[in-house]
């Protein structure tokens, strides 16, 4: 209670002086870390460079709760998959040097890697068109958990097992921590060293980041680490796993001291070189010369106005971000050993960018007022084809229905209208959203498209929302096998509910959807959708973000 009131009065008193005279940035700064800053839980640290040099660093909470060691500045945090910019730079000046090519089909290094009858190329994999499986996700489905021991000989038969692309090489940009893997081991293979011991001659020793290290053995003490935590209201505090072994996508160990070093270096290139440097920050392209939205190991988008490169991810009780504005050489790096709602270091990276560059980044623009939209008036008996349920999301389903001569859209959170733009197209009262619904060969409306102004668009399909009975239900029931994962689940009836079974994770219960679309209480996917065959007969399932059918047998 005492900590509690502590923390009110101090927000009270910053917005009080705030009232008064602006906060410095220091001050700013302090304001996002009020969760932090305590020697009672995990916590993280963070550091800012920006023109070349160090303008902010500090740490916050524990790195051992139980021998209560606080966290330095120089504690090791796993690092997650900020690793992927890494193995991209160690690719680039591998490449820099002679000693490979992107064009290199990847079996001229890993020759047991299977002949898909499509050539992956060392390009593919870095910049995520290879089409191979995600082994965070497909090992997940395969009933795998986030404890067990997982290495780059578990992901390799993954990879082996894997019967097809999941496209065409090049034509596709699909996120899989599987590519970085595969780069990792190619190092590994043209150098005739470890990735761990490659990384450390060529860039972190270089860089004087003398106690970054990829951590390649299970169970290997690292000197100074923080340990992970998760937490959840119903549970408390528990520790995160360490059995992860994949090194390339992950098992990077690193400081924010250390990690300050390496942005320093995007823009000075003491390592690497200009042209290593220019590779990092070079889009990928499709083989229809369609740019992609990644770099080698990162993300890249515009935010506020300012093109931004990212990496982040959270695994093992471990959670970070990375962000570098290479136009105001700026770069943040957010490490954290505490996953639970208090802490999110992707929003607090950003959050920090916008104190420092706040005279740089575009002010959102004030919303246009509904009454001076320019709306068309369509005949209204147009909209009765438009009225329906739509999938908007795995487990988030709209209706668009009819009021007089307007058209609305309906979702949990409240009623909208839609303004027509054209006979087909409407933007919605609030936001920025554009809806444009399409037909298919039967001229007949089937989906729509929503389009957010920021973002990604969203094929939204019509459906039919169903209520069976636990008679129909029976149809869907028996057991479900996948080869390739040699996996196995059944499906049986529970309390007049479908339930989803396998002998390592919990029952996963199904709600319906549509007439073979279910909606699921998991964390891995978020639907099933059951296939027929030509008879109509139930013949197995998909589950939502896996190209993987198990067979009913």
């Amino acid at each position: 209670m005492m900590v509690l009131v502590t923390l009110t009065a101090a927000v009270w008193a910053a917005q009080d002086r705030e009232k008064k005279e602006p906060l410095s940035t220091a001050e700013r700064m302090e304001t996002l870390f009020f969760e932090w800053n305590r020697l009672d839980r995990p916590g993280g640290a963070v550091i800012v460079v920006m023109d070349g040099k160090v303008v902010f660093q500090k740490a916050y909470g524990l790195a051992s709760m139980e021998h209560h060691i606080p966290i330095t500045t120089k504690t090791l945090f796993d690092v997650v998959s900020i690793a992927g910019p890494f193995t991209g730079m160690a690719i680039a000046m591998l490449e820099a040097q002679g000693k490979l090519t992107l064009e290199d089909d990847v079996r001229k290094y890993i020759p047991d890697l299977p002949d898909f009858g499509k050539t992956i190329t060392l390009r593919h994999l870095l910049y995520h068109t290879s089409g191979t499986w995600d082994w965070s996700e497909v090992l997940a489905a395969a009933g795998w958990r986030l404890e067990d021991v997982i290495d780059f000989d578990h992901i390799l038969e993954m990879v082996k097992r894997q019967q097809k692309l999941q496209f065409d090489p090049g034509s596709k940009y699909l996120f899989s921590n599987t590519n970085y893997n595969l780069l990792a081991e190619t190092v590994k293979r043209v150098t005739g060293q470890s990735f761990r011991d490659w990384t450390w001659a060529n860039i972190f020793r270089p860089l004087r980041m003398l106690k970054t290290l990829v951590r390649d053995r299970l169970g290997e003490p690292v000197e100074n680490q923080a340990y992970g935590y998760v937490y959840q209201p119903t549970r408390g505090y528990r520790k995160g796993g360490a059995n992860l072994n994949a090194v390339g996508s992950h098992c990077l160990f690193s400081s924010v001291e250390d990690m300050g070093k390496w942005m320093l270096n995007l823009e000075t290139g003491k390592v690497g070189g200009s042209t290593v440097i220019k590779k990092m920050f070079t889009p990928g392209t499709l083989d229809n010369g369609e740019k992609i939205d990644h770099a080698c190991g990162w993300d890249i988008d515009t935010y506020k106005g300012l093109k931004r490169f990212t990496a982040s991810g959270q695994w093992g009780g471990f959670n970070s971000a990375l962000q570098y504005f290479p136009q105001h050489k700026f770069g943040v790096v957010v490490l954290s050993n505490w996953v639970s709602r208090w802490v999110n270091p992707v929003y607090t990276a950003r959050s920090i960018a916008d104190i420092y560059l706040e005279a740089h980044l575009k002010k959102a623009a004030p919303p246009t007022p509904t009454s001076k939209t320019k709306e068309i008036k369509p005949n209204p008996a147009l909209y009765d084809q438009y009225v329906g349920d739509y999938r908007w999301m795995p487990g988030y389903v709209v209706n668009i229905l009819r009021e007089k001569d307007h058209l609305m859209l309906k979702t949990p959170g409240g009623k909208y209208q839609l303004l027509p733009q054209s006979e087909t197209e409407f933007k919605l009262s609030v936001g920025n959203y554009r809806f444009t619904f399409q037909t298919n060969k039967e001229g007949k409306v089937h989906q729509v498209l929503i389009q957010p102004g920021g973002g990604d668009d969203v094929i939204a399909p019509k459906i039919a929302l169903v209520n069976p009975t636990p008679g129909e239900l029976k149809e869907f029931t028996g057991t479900y096998y996948c080869k390739e994962l040699d996996a196995r689940y059944v499906v049986i009836l529970r309390d007049k509910k479908l339930v989803i079974t396998h002998i390592r994770i919990s029952d996963v219960r199904l709600t319906p959807e549509s007439r073979d679309h279910f909606t699921t209480d998991s964390t891995t996917y978020r639907m099933v959708e059951f296939l027929r065959d030509k008879q109509q007969k139930v013949s197995g399932f998909k589950m939502t973000g896996f190209q993987i059918t198990f067979k009913k047998i």
